[in-house]
């Protein structure tokens, strides 16, 4: 469900209340939805569905082209068609900022996080930043989902 304001601006009703919706995350949301309209569920897909249901971080790990981000892809569609706040992010200070502006919907909202600690083998860089809000994301991963 949304709606549409004066000025345009897409509005997505989670949990009770409407939420503008970030232009980036629908364009990103779409793609994935165009490309999901092939994906194939695997057991591996399964296996990661059941431990995100009762985990708020999993981590999905494997060779490139394994089908990695099919799957999380996937299953991030699955929670937003189940009215979920679904936000695809690029790093950690993104998780952040969306924890202090308050602007997710707790028990309701599902990050995307490809690479978080380098793609094909680990970057320093990324690590340091992911070691440096350890503690943050500890607290805020009682609250949101995180794949």
């Amino acid at each position: 469900m949304f709606s549409v304001d004066a000025l345009n601006r897409k509005y997505i009703f989670i949990k009770g209340h409407f939420v503008l919706e970030n232009v980036v995350d629908r364009d990103i949301l779409e793609n994935w939805q165009r490309e999901d309209d092939l994906f194939v569920p695997t057991k591996a897909t399964r296996n990661i569905e059941y431990l995100i249901k009762s985990q708020n971080l999993v981590i999905v790990a494997g060779h490139s082209g394994s089908g990695k981000s099919a799957i999380i892809q996937h299953i991030a569609l699955k929670y937003k068609r189940n009215g979920c706040l679904v936000k695809p992010v690029d790093t950690i200070e993104e998780i952040k900022e969306v924890y202090v502006s308050g602007k997710f919907t707790e028990n309701n909202t599902v990050f995307v996080f490809h690479d978080p600690i380098g793609k094909e083998s680990l970057n320093e860089l990324l690590y340091t930043s992911w070691k440096k809000y350890e503690e943050t994301l500890r607290y805020f991963l009682r609250k949101v989902k995180l794949l």
